[in-house]
């Protein structure tokens, strides 16, 4: 299964995109600020560009899979080997705040916040976990084609 975040708008406090699911339109996303970091940038540049708890991860593609969240106490989604991030878990928010340097999704968007965010991430959740059984996840973080 291929997951696809396209990042279309760039503010100050977050990046606001769409999550898709083999090529189709799931919901909606959030992330922290786009530092325009990729998973090719050296660690070393990544170290030095990066604000802790307010960058997007690095474009590029990642395996995803799901495990247990013992800060979130839940199953989420966990993308593996971001060049300069642990931990990172697609799962439910409104705000940048609630990121982290994590995707957030909702169904909804209401201006610049997130919303139905609970019912994004249990059809996310249920989505992969019928997947994960019988095949890998993986997800690519691009920029809209202007």
């Amino acid at each position: 299964m291929n997951l696809k975040i396209i990042r279309s708008e760039f503010l100050n406090d977050r990046t606001i995109g769409k999550l898709y699911i083999n090529d189709k339109f799931f919901c909606h996303t959030l992330e922290d600020v786009d530092r325009d970091l990729t998973e090719t940038t050296p660690k070393s540049i990544i170290k030095q560009t990066k604000v802790a708890k307010q960058t997007c991860i690095p474009y590029g593609s990642y395996r995803v899979i799901l495990s247990y969240s013992t800060k979130l106490k839940r199953y989420l989604p966990l993308i593996l080997d971001v060049p300069g991030w642990r931990g990172i878990r697609i799962h439910k928010g409104s705000s940048p705040e609630w990121s982290s340097g994590c995707p957030l999704v909702g169904l909804e968007r209401k201006g610049n916040k997130l919303s139905d965010i609970n019912e994004a991430e249990t059809q996310l959740i249920k989505i992969l976990d019928a997947v994960n059984k019988i095949e890998s996840i993986y997800i690519t973080i691009e920029r809209e084609s202007q």
